[in-house]
């Protein structure tokens, strides 16, 4: 098989749940789509083994498809990008020369992942996807409210990070060792439309074999009786960044008052953006403001 005939045969596969057996030499490839999201998957027949990366809209995951009237356990790489085909396409034909020079075995994940950053940095991404360590810092804070306010939830959807019946909390993340600058990403973020206060947590990590990882964290939370399933930003993070491990530098707590610096819709004239303005963003340099330090080890 060739460039081209991969090319031919992802373009035009019907929409719809469907697969095509490509010619390989080793092992058996599929053109897929599903719902929206095609690709190129490998059948790799090993039932207990999972995987799960993410990128912008790419992704390598192990899943399983019923085609040929049996379940097939496959490693699929995919995109519902359809206007990048044939950039797509060059990255499918490459996933299929690496996997395809020796029968699949239980080294199939440590190959996968191996490959999977080759690309990433081919492509100039960090892979800290939206940094996943500003998600371990966000559940590290979690973990920590919860010992006093059971009724603490992670916030899907909201403005603010965390939400108690007493207050909200904003988690701001860094691995910078001295710098505690932060990037406030909406005019919204640091103001608080309830009568609850608005606090703000900076967490400063460093990678390290001794410290915590998001899986970690996840369990600390279970002990606790906390439903995880209910924090939707978990299925957006890869395999390898959910054991990814940071030691905890310090973390700073903050309240959102009248003298924190900040600006909201309600510090600006009429307390309403200028015509044509439709986001601000801004540095906030925490240095000279007023803080308590707190301890979130587990």
């Amino acid at each position: 098989m060739n460039l081209e005939d991969l090319k031919l045969k992802l373009k035009f596969l019907e929409d719809g749940d469907r697969v095509y057996k490509l010619e390989t030499k080793v092992n058996d490839f599929y053109v897929v789509k599903d719902n929206g999201w095609y690709g190129v998957g490998i059948d790799i027949g090993l039932d207990k083994t999972e995987f799960y990366e993410k990128f912008e809209n790419v992704k390598l995951l192990t899943k399983i498809k019923y085609f040929s009237n049996s379940n097939h356990k496959m490693l699929e790489l995919i995109t519902n990008q359809t206007e990048l085909m044939e950039q797509f396409s060059l990255v499918c034909f490459d996933f299929i020369n690496k996997f395809d020079n020796e029968q699949i075995n239980e080294n199939i994940v440590k190959k996968a992942n191996d490959w999977w950053h080759e690309w990433n940095k081919l492509l100039g991404n960090v892979m800290k996807s939206e940094k996943d360590y500003d998600f371990l810092g966000e559940l590290l804070v979690l973990d920590h409210v919860i010992k006093c306010n059971p009724d603490a939830k992670y916030s899907n959807l909201a403005s603010h990070d965390i939400e108690t019946l007493e207050y909200s909390i904003e988690v701001k993340t860094t691995t910078e060792k001295y710098n505690s600058q932060i990037h406030v990403n909406s005019q919204y973020q640091l103001e608080n439309n309830t009568e609850k206060p608005l606090k703000l947590v900076l967490v400063r990590l460093e990678r390290s074999q001794i410290g915590y990882s998001i899986n970690d964290i996840i369990d600390s939370l279970k002990n606790k009786n906390y439903d995880t399933e209910s924090i939707k930003k978990i299925n957006n993070i890869g395999s390898s960044s959910l054991n990814e491990k940071y030691r905890i530098l310090e973390a700073r707590l903050y309240n959102i008052d009248s003298s924190f610096p900040r600006i909201t819709l309600k510090s600006l004239k009429n307390e309403e953006l200028p015509k044509g303005i439709i986001k601000i963003e801004y540095i906030v340099d925490l240095d000279d403001i007023e803080y308590e330090s707190i301890n979130l080890e587990l």
